[in-house]
């Protein structure tokens, strides 16, 4: 199963503790491990653990989760081992120090294909997740192939067979995106105090006073950031 949520506050607020309320919400998909990556524009942290989300975030390690955008998951193991390196958010850095961070709900299909191709190419994996397989493939087509975030995304969307849901953060922006066939559950929200939500349950959504909540539809790919709220439709036709 796996739960993931994002916040984006427009107006600088801290997200870490609604983050960590959302992924609370949502345990029931994952209890094996959490964690959260948070940045406010300058630095991404990033903190992870095994265990529930009310032992993982105390009130001391939220103190230092400061930032106004944030992904988070819950795990419930599907592909790798049930290590803290398997658990997400997944971060890569580049030469500007962290700059990505994702999480994922969903099964590749065609996973070994995929990361035998990056390796191939020189990509460093740590892990057996499909969460990292997803955000070093759309790195490396940002960094290596020069493609535009977005355009990386619809490329992630052709290439990859299963089921992902998935938000990424950069230092400035939310994306969330889907695959073809909208196989795992993903909805979005407006919060009463502006900001953006999403997670894979309307529970999660939900807990954070919502004044509106929609689906994320299949293959679409939607970016929040500081002019607000930006869709694309990327309809492809699902994969058999």
């Amino acid at each position: 199963m796996c739960g993931i949520l994002g916040i984006y506050s427009k107006k600088g607020g801290n997200v870490a503790g609604k983050t960590m309320l959302g992924l609370f919400a949502e345990q029931h998909r994952g209890q094996e491990s959490c964690g959260m990556a948070i940045t406010d524009g300058k630095k991404i942290d990033l903190h992870r653990g095994m265990g529930l989300v009310k032992d993982v975030f105390t009130p001391k390690v939220l103190q230092h989760l400061t930032g106004n955008i944030s992904v988070g998951h819950v795990r419930y193991p599907t592909r790798g081992s049930s290590t803290e390196k398997n658990s997400q958010p997944h971060i890569v850095e580049t030469l500007f120090g962290p700059t990505y961070a994702l999480a994922s709900n969903g099964d590749l299909i065609n996973y070994q294909e995929l990361k035998d191709y990056l390796i191939s190419k020189g990509v460093f994996f740590k892990s057996t997740n499909d969460g990292e397989l997803i955000l070093r493939y759309i790195v490396y087509l940002i960094e290596v192939e020069k493609f535009s975030i977005v355009d990386a995304i619809k490329e992630i969307i052709k290439k990859i067979k299963g089921a992902f849901s998935t938000v990424l953060l950069t230092r400035d922006s939310l994306y969330l995106f889907r695959d073809a066939n909208g196989y795992r559950p993903m909805s979005y929200a407006l919060l009463e105090d502006g900001s953006y939500a999403v997670a894979s349950e309307t529970c999660a959504l939900d807990i954070l006073n919502p004044t509106w909540i929609k689906d994320v539809a299949p293959s679409h790919i939607i970016r929040i950031d500081q002019s607000g709220l930006l869709e694309y439709n990327n309809r492809l036709p699902a994969k058999k």
